[in-house]
Parts: structure tokens; sequence; C-alpha cells
């Protein structure tokens, strides 16, 4: 018998809050990271997404596999003052 990997056809969604402002207002983005190490040594997928109302979400392009356990992290970005966060706690989604 064969056997096949289940692959989730959409989604997941991963959602951040965003981060706090101080100082002058300039458009930050959110980099995203999805992996299935955790240290992150190697990437899946990757997007920088613009920020969104209150919360910024972004859904990778293409499937992830089911019954695998993704690693993912965001960042702020604020490229017009040049400041870069650290990454937020790790989460996982399996």
């Amino acid at each position: 018998m064969r056997q096949m990997r289940r692959h989730l056809k959409t989604g997941p969604t991963f959602t951040v809050t965003n981060a706090v402002r101080s100082g002058p207002v300039t458009a930050i983005s959110y980099r995203f990271d999805v992996s299935t190490v955790s240290t992150f040594s190697t990437i899946t997928q990757s997007a920088t997404v613009a920020e969104q109302t209150t919360r910024t979400s972004w859904t990778p392009t293409t499937n992830l596999a089911g019954g695998t356990t993704y690693y993912w992290r965001v960042q702020a970005i604020d490229s017009a003052s040049g400041i870069t966060s650290a990454y937020a706690t790790t989460q996982s989604v399996t």
C-alpha cells in the first residue's frame, strides 16, 4: 500500500498583533518565517507583509504538509527608520 502525504488545502493563516509605535509614524511591515525546524536553520516559507489594521496576517502561498509540525516567527520592520525588531516568541502549529 502506498502512503500519501496529507496536505492542508488552505492556511493556516498566521496572525500577529501590530507593534506598539513610538516616535514618528512610518510604514511598518512584518516578516513571517515558517520552518519545520525550531531553530529556523532552514526556512520553508517566508513573506514580508504590509501592516494591516490592528493585526497583521499572512497565509502561505503553497500548501503545508498535514501532520507535520511547523514553527513560525515574525518580526516588525520599519524600513524608513532603519529599525527591525527582534523576532517574537516562536509558535508552532501541526
